[in-house]
């Protein structure tokens, strides 16, 4: 299987779910019932047991609801006061608390790591504290990319081992996700402030905004109305539509306190939307630029900006941001489970917590927020690929993907072709699955396979969205063509 294929499954198998979810009772605040439907049609999709949603307009709290299981062994629901875990939005603490370091004359964004920190190796020293917080410095990750844990057996081993492993890259020259970035900046905080990192947190941010719940901990800490996280696992033998069940991944982070600028806060979307207001009112910071310096993505060495995804393709002090010509965001994510996207120029954010692996709600972000400003609806093409956008309205003025082949066929008839390369076929089939609409992404990926018929690649992608959707019988024909085209390819 091609490294292109195993990649493309991975994805999919994360956001494939079947299973419903129920939504609590509780009386949401600004209850809107398109927007809870769709939460609720996103939770059966996703196999999310428990989730909280905030959406904060203009400075005020325009809808807060809370759905689903917190704890499904003992049925206890989700309430709007539940603590979620929020893993790498945590991060965003981080670059706040770095920003008014900044205000505050102490720290400088372009200065050398080697100006406040001692005893670093030789290839560190001139790596710059921006670099650190864009994740562009080049050090490699602390943590095991596949297991998650500490690269040694413990601290002082791994911080060790760490300073003698090379540079992945050259200072800034591309984009790369290491918590070992957010380690060397905690410790900058820590001299520079002459405090913990988390009295930092605690004083310059969770106490002015009263969020008295909001707290560090991983899953090895007791804590009161916390949400339980949970993954989906198919039975044996099955795809991740047909029969599973939930299992518990335990979370405990191995360096309690030097990695809490990575992970480790616990919140609830209330307080986080309290959190975003005091954030766009400017309530952190002293200077009117601050905001914009929080908020602007690193630039690698040639100019342009690296980030997780072609949604999120940039990452500012503390936060991934999605640089695009309109709608632009800044969107804290963590764990595969919350996200948070504001979206600047519309005065717009949207909160939103689960406790399910692998649910990545930035996915469909964009879609909730269409709620509020109706532009950024799948429907006008927004966040689709570029290359597909004239197609995707044309489709849906013909009345949908079902008729997408007399799409194609009357418009060669007309002599005016549809052209689309086979990647511009497959990522607008990628992005129909992330979405939900799976039977859309099946007719797009056959067509995909009709307009470029000689492609192992676009055979092989309808074969893995045909085995993640229970059809069997056309999975394995489409793997024999894949197979026969791949030979053809290598004679």
């Amino acid at each position: 299987m091609s490294s292109i294929r195993l990649r493309f499954c991975s994805f999919l198998a994360v956001i494939v779910a079947c299973t419903a979810a129920n939504s609590h009772a509780q009386e949401p605040l600004g209850a809107t019932p398109a927007v809870e439907a769709y939460l609720q049609k996103q939770m059966k999709l996703r196999h999310i047991p428990g989730m909280q949603v905030a959406v904060v307009r203009q400075g005020k709290l325009l809808f807060l609801h809370s759905f689903g299981t917190a704890y499904l062994q003992d049925s206890i629901p989700v309430t709007d006061s539940t603590l979620f875990p929020i893993f790498s939005i945590t991060k965003a603490f981080t670059g706040i608390a770095a920003v008014q370091m900044m205000e505050a004359g102490k720290l400088n964004p372009a200065d050398p790591v080697s100006k406040y920190l001692d005893g670093l190796p030789q290839a560190w020293r001139n790596i710059t504290v921006r670099q650190l917080l864009t994740e562009t410095s080049g050090i490699p990750n602390i943590l095991d990319n596949n297991t998650g844990q500490l690269i040694a057996e413990d601290e002082e081993s791994a911080w060790k081992k760490l300073q003698g492993m090379p540079l992945l890259f050259a200072p800034g020259e591309r984009f790369d996700y290491s918590q070992a970035n957010y380690l060397l900046v905690g410790k900058i905080l820590d001299k520079v402030s002459g405090k913990s990192f988390m009295q930092l947190v605690r004083e310059g941010q969770l106490g002015p905004t009263e969020m008295s719940r909001t707290l560090y901990g991983d899953d090895g800490a007791v804590i009161a109305h916390s949400a339980r996280s949970y993954a989906w696992k198919p039975e044996d033998g099955q795809d991740v539509t047909g029969p599973g069940h939930y299992v518990m991944p335990y979370t405990v982070y191995p360096l309690p306190q030097s990695l809490m600028t990575s992970a480790g806060l616990n919140s609830t979307a209330g307080e986080l939307a309290r959190w975003v207001i005091a954030l766009q009112q400017g309530k952190f910071f002293k200077k009117p630029g601050s905001l914009g310096l929080l908020w602007t993505a690193g630039r690698l060495n040639d100019g342009s900006t690296g980030g997780f995804s072609p949604l999120l393709n940039g990452y500012a002090l503390g936060s991934p941001v999605g640089v695009r010509p309109s709608h632009r965001i800044v969107a804290p994510i963590g764990g595969g489970r919350c996200a948070i996207f504001i979206y600047p120029d519309d005065d717009l954010a949207i909160i939103l917590l689960t406790n399910l692996a692998g649910s990545n709600p930035e996915s469909f972000m964009d879609e909730v927020a269409s709620f509020y400003l109706p532009d950024m609806h799948s429907d006008t093409g927004f966040g689709f690929p570029e290359a597909s956008k004239a197609l995707h309205a044309e489709v849906m003025r013909g009345g949908g993907y079902v008729h997408l082949m007399g799409i194609l066929e009357e418009a060669r008839r007309q002599k005016h072709p549809i052209l689309l390369g086979e990647q511009d076929w497959t990522e607008l089939g990628i992005h129909l699955f992330s979405i939900g609409e799976y039977d859309d992404a099946v007719v797009v990926l056959q067509a995909n396979t009709q307009q470029h018929p000689q492609d192992e690649h676009a055979w092989s992608i309808l074969a893995s969205v045909y085995e993640l959707t229970g059809q069997t019988d056309l999975a394995g024909k489409a793997h024999i063509e894949a197979s026969k085209w791949k030979k053809e390819t290598e004679h």
